[in-house]
């Protein structure tokens, strides 16, 4: 049976964002790419945004498929890390050197 990827995997192994806004986490030595989405709309998008608004968390560039978000990491500590930085990504808060 495969190990399937959690969000909570995700959140524990939360390494950064990528210039391209994409969270990066590192797993087991592996680099996985992903974002939090809206669940296709009625426009038929699948639009990437914040966790508060998400349905969905989406795997991105070398992986494929969909995470099932999981209330018990509503309080993640990763959470305000990753605010922080798309904060920083699109210009609203200057990160410290």
């Amino acid at each position: 049976m495969e190990n399937l990827i959690t969000e909570k995997m995700l959140l524990d192994n939360y390494s950064g964002i990528a210039n391209g806004g994409a969270l990066i986490s590192t797993i087991n030595n592996t680099t996985v790419y992903w974002d939090y989405r809206t669940g296709i709309t009625s426009d038929g998008y699948n639009c990437v945004c914040s966790r508060g608004r998400a349905a969905v968390i989406t795997l991105e560039y070398n992986r494929r498929g969909n995470v099932n978000l999981d209330a018990s990491c509503d309080n993640h500590c990763a959470l305000s890390e990753i605010d922080s930085d798309v904060d920083c990504l699109y210009g609203d808060k200057v990160q410290a050197v």
